[in-house]
């Protein structure tokens, strides 16, 4: 029995890969894992696709060229009829300097390349993919990219030394990569999840299982074989979160899982019925999710992207089931529509055709690609101030945080550390401050530094990382902090700043912290959260001005949380330290300001300042003398 053999088990298990992926990007309860729903794609591609290779090169009827129709029918027929969409969809939707990077990524999709662009510009599991309607073609590519060097590959071993010699080579490479992306991962987290030869030992696991080298499991090993597996795939989906340092090792559990539920679930004439797990699978409703399951993952986060960017971005549970039903037509259809009739040959019948009718896509993705980007997003759709507000939502903040240097994000790895001449050095015969926090604490650097010159402000900020002695955390947010800390008494700064997203939950190391502090400096000085939006501030204003529709404004703006401010500013004025409210500096009269004199937005996102916001601030607290 051959791999090739149809098995309604693995066409279940499709959806075992597909549905969580769509509802962690939908962010369901408790699917905080989702995204290892690539990495069962990648062990079911290898195995199904390494047993057709195999079959045809022992048979010797391997061919390149049919190989790559077979992969034209099967990829592009959904991929560039939801890109087409897509397209229309964006033009509608986004703004220029977003329809700029959406052709970037048509660009680089369309080469089938695009993990290397969002590698470059993209941190999967931050904030900026989800302005990116085709960052999951990164999958896509990896599979592509894989398949250009192993299929040559494959029929050279096994033309010449056969599957035994051929299976020894994948497992060694398979090792090979796994150690490489585990051994890279806390430096290099990005490339690790990206590139194609530090996800190809995903690959290789079904290719192994194809060649049929692994020994077969017999009576109670076979059921627990299919029951070790479908814990080893469920699992992470609800243990995983996107703070697991992933894939590197972590993705060893699902891919494993994936490998001994297809093994454990083969037909075999030893065996007179398939495993409890196999017929789980195999259930109908899952099948027909597998079978539709290419398609509802090209549409699911496009179809999320634009609804949360020309709707609202914060979904409630009936939105999101509204939209899980839509991606689930919208797949069904492109499947019986597009999908079908191109795999059975129904359309573009020959070879040729189809390899004409894919240089054609191609062709046509490129030309528009490059047309966003000659046109700048087609910039003159809107007048100078929508096109002024929108080109804030691009905003670098490199700058501003003094990004790299004083100011660490989760992209820098573990090993990043705090540039000590350029953000820790006390100037003497000035007031030195020292500026400690998070993100919320780097945007205030900025307003500081310049409306108040008379004052050294340095700075040790970090992602995510609050500045709160003893406090858990990222390993390079703990690291740092401890060793800023330890600094103190070197340093010897006239006072300390703390700043952050402040959580309710933190006020009792809040004020362990302000007295601890109070004990090695002079003065300790906190600053209250800051206004929040569902929406980043610049896009609203934005569809504001183009609408019409002010009132968008203020219906997105988070619920303020005065009582938060208050509890905050007696909590820290208890121990002795010492509070400024920005609410108040943003806040007054019953309504709150979203913009500076000549109409830039004080906010690039949801909540962090622009530098002309940061300044506004600082000149505020200037008005009220407030680092007197």
């Amino acid at each position: 029995m051959h791999a090739a053999t149809y098995r309604r088990d693995i066409d279940g298990l499709r959806a075992f890969a597909v549905l969580p992926v769509v509802a962690y990007h939908l962010q369901l309860r408790f699917i905080t894992g989702g995204y290892v729903g690539v990495d069962i794609f990648f062990v079911i591609s290898g195995f199904l696709i390494t047993g057709i290779l195999a079959r045809e090169v022992e048979e010797r009827r391997f061919s390149i060229g049919r190989f790559y129709e077979r992969r034209i029918r099967r990829i592009f027929p959904a991929m560039f009829f939801v890109l087409a969409a897509a397209t229309i969809a964006a033009f509608a939707i986004l703004y220029p300097l977003e329809l700029v990077s959406y052709g970037h990524s048509m660009l680089w999709n369309a080469l089938f390349m695009s993990n290397n662009y969002f590698l470059a510009t993209t941190n999967y599991f931050a904030m900026g993919g989800e302005t990116k309607p085709l960052i999951h073609t990164w999958s896509l590519a990896v599979e592509e990219q894989f398949y250009i060097v192993f299929p040559p590959l494959l029929w050279v071993l096994m033309r010449r030394w056969g599957r035994g010699v051929a299976a020894v080579v994948m497992a060694v490479c398979a090792v090979a990569t796994l150690g490489l992306s585990a051994a890279l991962l806390a430096s290099y987290p990005s490339a690790v999840f990206y590139l194609a030869p530090l996800r190809a030992w995903e690959l290789l696991i079904g290719s192994l299982l194809a060649l049929d080298v692994v020994p077969r499991l017999r009576g109670m090993a076979r059921e627990a074989g299919g029951g070790l597996g479908l814990l080893l795939v469920v699992a992470p989906v609800i243990l995983y979160t996107h703070a697991t340092p992933f894939p590197g090792l972590a993705a060893l559990p699902p891919c494993l899982g994936t490998a001994l539920l297809i093994h454990s679930g083969r037909p075999d004439p030893g065996a007179a019925l398939p495993t409890l797990s196999a017929r789980f699978l195999a259930w109908t409703p899952f099948v027909w999710v597998g079978l539709i399951s290419y398609s509802l993952y090209l549409w699911h986060w496009p179809t999320i992207v634009f609804y949360r960017l020309g709707v609202h971005s914060v979904l409630g549970v009936a939105e999101k089931l509204a939209l899980l039903a839509v991606m689930i037509a919208l797949a069904w259809f492109s499947w019986r529509v597009v999908e079908r009739p191109f795999r059975t040959r129904a359309l573009l019948a020959t070879r040729r055709a189809i390899f004409a009718g894919g240089a054609f896509v191609i062709a046509a993705s490129l030309a528009t690609g490059a047309a966003l980007i000659a046109t700048d997003g087609f910039a003159s759709r809107l007048s100078p101030r929508v096109a002024k507000l929108a080109s804030y939502l691009n905003l670098d903040i490199t700058a501003q945080y003094r990004q790299g240097r004083c100011f660490l994000s989760n992209e820098e790895g573990s090993t990043a550390t705090i540039d000590r001449a350029a953000c820790l050095t006390p100037r003497p015969g000035t007031r030195n401050y020292l500026l400690l926090g998070d993100s919320h604490g780097a945007h205030l650097w900025w307003g500081l530094a310049h409306v108040f010159p008379q004052i050294n402000v340095m700075q040790a900020t970090a992602s995510g990382c609050r500045p709160l002695i003893g406090a858990p955390g990222l390993p390079h947010c703990v690291g740092e902090r401890a060793a800023v800390y330890r600094l103190l008494p070197s340093l010897r700064p006239d006072a300390v700043l703390l700043a952050a997203r402040w959580r309710a939950d933190e006020l009792p190391q809040l004020v362990a912290t302000v007295r601890a502090l109070r004990g090695q400096t002079g003065r300790v000085i906190v600053f209250g959260p800051i206004v929040q939006y569902d929406d980043p501030l610049p896009r609203l204003l934005a569809n504001a001005a183009w609408s019409g529709r002010t009132a968008l404004i203020a219906a997105r703006r988070r619920p303020l949380d005065r009582a938060l401010d208050r509890k905050l500013a007696a909590a820290v004025r208890g121990a002795g330290g010492e509070y400024i409210s920005i609410y108040d500096a943003l806040c007054r009269g019953g309504d709150c300001q979203t913009e500076t004199a000549d109409g830039a937005p004080l906010q690039f996102d949801y909540g962090h300042l622009t530098p002309e916001g940061s300044i506004a601030i600082a000149e505020h607290w200037r008005r009220l003398a407030a680092f007197r």
